[in-house]
Parts: structure tokens; sequence; C-alpha cells
């Protein structure tokens, strides 16, 4: 199937069926050989071609049954004109204009694998509420079964996890629009690499059904609109500050400096001393309320 597809030949009609006669088989393949069988289509240029050969011989159905169950949930034709969600899944790769990296590929694959289990008609649509949230669940179970590393499977988590969020990019508040550009999935992780991704995987899912690339194009002007560093600055005020204000460590420390930091990133405070009187009125605002 890989080598079908990244060659573009046509496989022998003898030969393909005898692959669908034999496809059960691929059940004996070790499940890092079929990791690597899998990655290696998912990443090439021509994966929408390998992935509808795999479907078409019934390898797909055995090595993603979870995904295979999307064939038949139908989405909002006025949002995925494009049909089922399994045909939304395969069209990100036919739309993608250059081979994707490992995370994206399977961030791709995976993203909307949720659906099924959240299906539900509300007033006459089909709705797929908190499929994001399952869908990074489930993806995380697939991908270990697949024996992938921990730090793919926890950025290809997080990407589906987040993949919907760029969809309000308009109407994020700048403190949630950094941490977002901040994120990061492990230490070693390149700054703003996770949030590129993310925008890559935004565009590929947009794509695949409106096609309005819109909210695509707002985020990366947003994004280009920030200084170097500017998503994530020292912070004003830390505990030991609060502390040395004359403030008993606490549970209200936490919520203080969130809040405050959150207003570092709005830019509504910019200064130390803004930020020390912030939080004389919140700590004592707390003690009044109590």
């Amino acid at each position: 199937m890989r080598f079908a597809a990244k060659l573009e030949f046509e496989i022998e009609s003898e030969t393909i069926a005898a692959v669908k006669k034999m496809h059960k088989k691929i059940t004996t393949v070790s499940q890092e050989r079929l990791r690597d069988e899998i990655t290696k289509i998912i990443t090439h240029e021509n994966s929408y071609r390998g992935l509808l050969l795999l479907k078409s011989t019934g390898i797909f159905r055995l090595l993603f049954p979870e995904l295979s169950k999307l064939e038949k949930v139908e989405q909002s034709k006025k949002y995925h004109p494009e049909g089922d969600v399994l045909s939304h899944t395969f069209l990100l790769f036919k739309r993608a204009a250059q081979p994707l990296s490992t995370v994206l590929a399977w961030a791709a694959l995976l993203h909307d694998v949720g659906k099924f289990s959240t299906f539900k008609i509300r007033k006459g649509n089909p709705t797929f509420y908190r499929h994001e949230v399952e869908g990074a669940t489930l993806a995380s179970k697939i991908m270990k079964k697949y024996c992938l590393p921990s730090t793919i499977i926890k950025e290809v988590e997080n990407l589906i996890k987040d993949h919907l969020k760029l969809i309000h990019v308009k109407d994020m508040k700048d403190s949630t629009f950094k941490k977002l550009v901040n994120k990061s999935c492990n230490k070693n992780q390149p700054a703003r690499s996770y949030f590129q991704n993310l925008l890559t995987l935004f565009k590929l899912d947009s794509l695949a059904s409106s096609g309005d690339l819109d909210n695509y194009a707002y985020g990366c002007e947003r994004l280009n609109n920030l200084q170097p560093g500017e998503e994530n600055p020292p912070p004003l005020l830390n505990g030991h500050d609060l502390t040395k204000m004359g403030f008993k460590p606490g549970p209200r420390f936490g919520s203080v400096l969130h809040k405050i930091r959150n207003m570092q990133l709005d830019g509504t405070i910019t200064s130390t001393e803004e930020a020390k009187n912030t939080a004389l009125k919140l700590m004592h605002k707390k003690d009044n309320d109590e």
C-alpha cells in the first residue's frame, strides 16, 4: 500500500484481490511495525491515496476500527459539505500542500475520532459536544496501542483538545491568546512550535470542510504582531513578593497571582507597582468577602 501510494502506480488486479482476501493477516504484524508503516503513509505527500488504498482493501478497518465507525457519522451540510466524518478526515490529507510531520499527521488522522461517541441530533442538526475532549482520550489509547513515543502522544493529545479553539481567535482576550502561543508539551519544544502546529491543523481542518480560512489568517496575523517573547514576559509579581508585602502564604496566593498574570498579559497592568496595588486590592477584597 505504501509503495503504491508513494510511487503512484496501480496495483495489479490479482495482487489487490489477494490483499483483500488475506487482509486479516495484518493483525499478526507487530504493533511497532504497523506504527512505522502507518506513519510513513500518513506523512508522505501522497498520504490521501495511501489511506484510500488501506480503506478499499479492508486493512484500514482492522487498523483503526474507531475511525472506521466515522464513515456512517453525518455532519452539518452547512459546515461540512464534504460529507461524513471519515471523508472529512481523509480530506485533510488531500488538502495538505506538503508532507506532514509525524505529530501533525497523527493529529490530523485522529482529530475527530471523538465524534462517534458524542454524536447527537439537536434541533434537527447533528452535534458533537465536547468531541475534542473525548477524542483526545481515545486518540491517546490508539497511539499507545501502536507504541508511539510519549512526547508525540502528549502533543497530539493536546492538539486534539485544542483544535477548535482558533474558531474563536477573533474574540480571544490577549491573555488567552498569548497562553496558547506559549503552550509547550515538553521542555525541549522550541518556542511557539506547538502553536504553529495548531495553526496548521486548524488550516487543514478548515480546508477539508467549509474552506473558510478567515480565522486561520487572523490567527497568523495576530501571531506575527507579537514581539519575540511577548507571550511569556517575566511575571510582575510572585509569591515571595506577596509574602514580603505582609501576607501569609495560602491558597489565595495562586488565584491572586493568576489574575495579576492575566492582567499583565492583557496589558491592563504594566509595572510591578501596579501589580502590587492590584494584589493589595484583591487580597483585601477576599478578606472583606470572608
